[in-house]
């Protein structure tokens, strides 16, 4: 009542609540680094901060100065860039945005494209050694157009061994003049045992009449094992008989 005063009543207490959390940010990506390089494209790497960012922007310079050519989302941290120019030094950085605020930059990242590709492949070409393919051609050189050569190493590989005749009849049809062969002169196709050598070819005339004189030797060594057996046969009979009319005699 101004004179008096009456007890206390009881204590009371109570606590502040905590500063509220700050706003979320956009946090700063570092480490931007570069891989693997093309003569068209540069692979690109970095750390996200983890903040509120949306997205990362990837900018580039070749020289005229900085400008963005790629985005990627928050949850991706690499970036190729493509449509380089082959040998050119280029500066790569990567910012973090949220759609309304930037971070700051990464470091400048540097990598120069590779030169131009190039096709060092040579182009495998097939050419006949000689002069076969002129119409007409040279003497040794016509006939070694038709030689067949090794594609791996182009050594002229030997002709095949052309099956001869022991008789002089097949010899003399065997020959063929060194003129002839030089020339490269047409001559009639030779046919025989379904085989039939095309005109012009000397190494398939030898062939075709090769196998002309086989076909008679083996008709000729054919008829003399057939006189053979027959006569066998014969002395076969002649003996059994004879040998039949001596047990007649005896027994007589």
């Amino acid at each position: 009542d101004g004179t008096t005063n009456s007890a206390y009543t009881n204590t009371a207490q109570a606590t502040t609540n905590a500063n509220p959390p700050p706003p979320p940010q956009v946090r700063d990506p570092t480490g931007l680094a570069t891989g693997a390089v093309t003569n068209e494209t540069v692979d690109l790497s970095w750390t996200s901060g983890s903040g509120s960012e949306t997205n990362f922007l990837i900018e580039q310079d070749s020289g005229a100065g900085f400008v963005q050519v790629g985005s990627v989302p928050s949850t991706s941290t690499s970036y190729q860039a493509t449509g380089l120019q082959p040998s050119t030094l280029y500066s790569f950085r990567v910012r973090a945005t949220d759609g309304t605020t930037n971070s700051a930059y990464t470091n400048t990242a540097q990598a120069t494209t590779n030169a131009t590709a190039t096709n060092n492949n040579a182009n495998n070409q097939n050419s006949n050694s000689g002069g076969g393919g002129g119409g007409g051609g040279g003497g040794g050189g016509g006939n070694r157009g038709n030689t067949p050569t090794n594609s791996t190493t182009g050594v002229v590989a030997p002709e095949p061994n052309l099956p001869t005749s022991n008789t002089s009849s097949s010899n003399q049809q065997s020959n063929v003049s060194q003129s002839q062969l030089n020339n490269n002169q047409p001559t009639a196709p030779i046919t025989g045992a379904a085989v039939t050598a095309p005109v012009g070819s000397s190494l398939s005339k030898l062939t075709g009449q090769a196998v002309i004189n086989n076909i008679k030797e083996h008709k000729v060594a054919s008829a003399l094992l057939t006189v053979i057996m027959v006569l066998l046969i014969i002395f076969g009979v002649f003996s059994f008989t004879r040998f039949l009319r001596m047990l007649r005699i005896r027994k007589n």
